[in-house]
């Protein structure tokens, strides 16, 4: 739990008697490479801590996947809507590698967020993380061209290249995968 302690070291001070309140309120579980965190039809009773490994959040529809957002080590990920509102999911979390996350149920968060100043503000800066990240993907999707898209991702994230497979790249960028190749192939031959 060492990375989670450092997460929320990282955010503000936490008192070692703060961290055991913190530390007991989450269960640490494994996934293997795509095993489902939740699919879509499930509630979501966990919000995950993601200590090791990327999952990928996507939506099926007439049978193809949209991805729309990766989440990587030291980020917190669920289905959101499904998390707060106690209704189905609308959308699948997966694993992309092996992930090794800390999960914490939505009763002790609200509780960790009720009896610690500590706990409302670590959760309104994960909230506002999520919503800049929203943000950002939001106006490249309807401002940037598919072109602009495919070399933001090229120079921005090339950890992403190396990690996530070439298909959910296109996807979340809005591209087919073969508009991907043909990019791809123009980009390395330059």
């Amino acid at each position: 739990m060492e990375t989670l302690k450092q997460f929320f070291n990282n955010q503000s001070a936490v008192s070692p008697e703060a961290w055991e309140v913190i530390r007991a309120k989450f269960t640490e579980f494994n996934f293997k490479k795509n095993e489902y965190l939740i699919r879509e039809g499930q509630h979501a009773a966990y919000k995950f801590f993601i200590a090791k490994g990327i999952t990928r959040t996507f939506y099926i529809k007439e049978g193809k996947e949209i991805t729309v957002d990766f989440n990587f080590e030291n980020t917190f990920v669920d289905s959101y809507v499904s998390f707060l509102t106690g209704n189905p999911s609308r959308c699948y979390i997966q694993a992309l590698e092996q992930t090794k996350c800390y999960k914490i149920k939505k009763e002790n968060l609200n509780q960790l967020y009720s009896d610690y100043k500590l706990g409302e503000r670590l959760g309104r800066i994960i909230v506002e993380k999520r919503l800049l990240d929203k943000e950002l993907r939001e106006a490249t999707l309807l401002l940037d061209s598919p072109k602009e898209r495919f070399l933001w991702l090229q120079e921005n994230h090339k950890d992403w290249l190396q990690r996530i497979p070439q298909q959910h790249l296109a996807s979340y960028i809005g591209i087919s995968p073969e508009t991907y190749s043909r990019y791809k192939k123009a980009y390395l031959n330059q």
